[in-house]
């Protein structure tokens, strides 16, 4: 069911027309991938498996390693994704931290000062685009051999 929902969030982020939506979605998604990782074994709990979703070695080395063995265009769009994103967030100076951050003030927390403080050293702007990137895991994820230990 996790990795159907998180689908559902992925086809919803990528097709909505209302970016703050897109984002939305695209958090969700990414909570229910982070619990996937952990189901699969691939990091130890789902805050490192979250922050690990959007960091740019791991889209650069595992996920577009993975990508480049799709073919035609439908690859090369996908690969395409990856590399945009990934450059948007290096330009942007966006670490896995803050949009884990940024992620958490959509929950409404009452935010810690540390949290709050790296919050307010930031723009709080995210490029739209970042939200692709959904297709791009959720193909990784099913490339992935599903054994639950």
């Amino acid at each position: 069911m996790t990795i159907n929902r998180a689908i559902c969030d992925a086809q919803l982020c990528v097709t909505t027309q209302l970016p703050y939506m897109s984002k939305v979605f695209f958090f969700a998604c990414l909570d229910k991938l982070a619990n996937v990782m952990v189901l699969l074994n691939m990091e130890s709990n789902e805050v490192e498996a979250w922050k690990r979703l959007v960091d740019v070695q791991f889209l650069d080395n595992e996920v577009l390693a993975t990508l480049k063995d799709i073919p035609d265009t439908a690859g090369e769009y996908l690969c395409w994704i990856v590399e945009h994103v990934s450059e948007e967030m290096t330009l942007d100076n966006l670490l896995p931290e803050d949009l884990r951050d940024i992620r958490n003030s959509h929950h409404g927390y009452k935010l810690r000062p540390e949290i709050f403080g790296r919050l307010m050293g930031k723009t709080g702007e995210i490029n739209n685009d970042i939200a692709l990137i959904v297709t791009p895991l959720i193909l990784f994820f099913l490339s992935k051999k599903w054994k639950i230990t």
